[in-house]
């Protein structure tokens, strides 16, 4: 079965508690791809800001080629998909 997102996570050196976050989109069909995190974390009871430590966001075709990529709020980055089936 093909899953239509999957997630790569890999922590290369724990003690800096920092990962790296892969993600594959397929079936991209619509000019611009909007990916978002949640601002609410479940048992917290509060709004959070989890994107504000993140750093390096790009986007790619899966032939590697770059995608422009914009931050449009302060959990939600705006892909420009250049047609691409698969990001």
């Amino acid at each position: 079965m093909i899953r239509p997102i999957e997630y790569t996570v890999s922590l290369e050196a724990p003690q800096t508690q920092t990962f790296h976050i892969s993600m594959l989109v397929r079936n991209v069909a619509s000019p611009t791809l909007d990916v978002a995190m949640p601002v609410w974390r479940q048992g917290k009871y509060a709004v959070i800001n989890p994107a504000a430590t993140v750093r390096g966001v790009r986007a790619a075709t899966v032939s590697a080629s770059p995608l422009t990529i914009r931050k449009t709020d302060k959990t939600t980055w705006r892909i420009d998909t250049e047609r691409a089936s698969e990001i």
